[in-house]
């Protein structure tokens, strides 16, 4: 299923825990990073227990297609739960990648395995969002580029929670350059900060 981007915010912060996959992708990878790392949050994962946590990337799964499935269906002996991290690049997929996940989502559900994939740049009508999509046991969360207005209250809101004022000619300059990558902008909104706070 997609999730709604009204929905987007409650459901990172209270996931659904029937749920065994969760795709993040969309054309603002820094938002979409920051969800990634809100989701895991929200389930307390210890990314760092390397017998609760498996992390893979792309090449894993270009050179073994069942690797994927492997790691779900592996828990370990003194461990109740599996978490799997996944990470992608590019907005073409090897076939390969593609046919892992689909061995995947045909085994799914399994018990206690969560697997999260982030990945950069794949459009709304990638063949893997299509499949992760209308898989009930999966969930798609997309990351779009702000607005301008967006952008302009996300940085106010940050200088007002230091009590830094603002004119609007240098607002809306400010807002004119900063990108369209949310992770990458609201840092160099730090940056500044830090030059009126050393």
């Amino acid at each position: 299923m997609k999730i709604k981007d009204n929905d987007i915010d409650r459901f990172i912060s209270e996931p659904d825990g029937s749920l065994n996959l969760f795709l993040f992708t969309g054309t603002d990878y820094g938002l979409s990073c920051t969800r990634f790392n809100n989701i895991i949050k929200s389930f307390k994962i210890d990314l760092d227990d390397p017998f609760n946590c498996s992390k893979l990337e792309q090449k894993d799964l270009e050179k073994n297609s069942t690797v994927l499935l492997d790691d779900a269906l592996t828990i370990s002996f003194n461990q109740k739960s599996r978490i799997i991290i996944l990470k992608l690049y590019g907005d073409k997929l090897p076939i390969n990648i593609i046919n892992s996940i689909k061995i995947l989502l045909k085994n799914l559900p399994v018990e206690n395995t969560k697997i999260f994939i982030l990945a950069q740049n794949l459009s709304t009508s990638s063949s893997l969002v299509k499949l992760i999509s209308e898989n009930k046991y999966s969930a798609v969360v997309f990351s779009y580029q702000r607005i301008n207005k967006q952008v302009r209250d996300e940085i106010m809101s940050i200088l007002s929670e230091e009590n830094v004022k603002i004119s609007d000619d240098a607002l809306n300059l400010l807002n004119l350059n900063m990108g369209d990558d949310h992770l990458n902008s609201m840092r160099q909104v730090e940056n500044i900060l830090s030059f009126i706070y050393p």
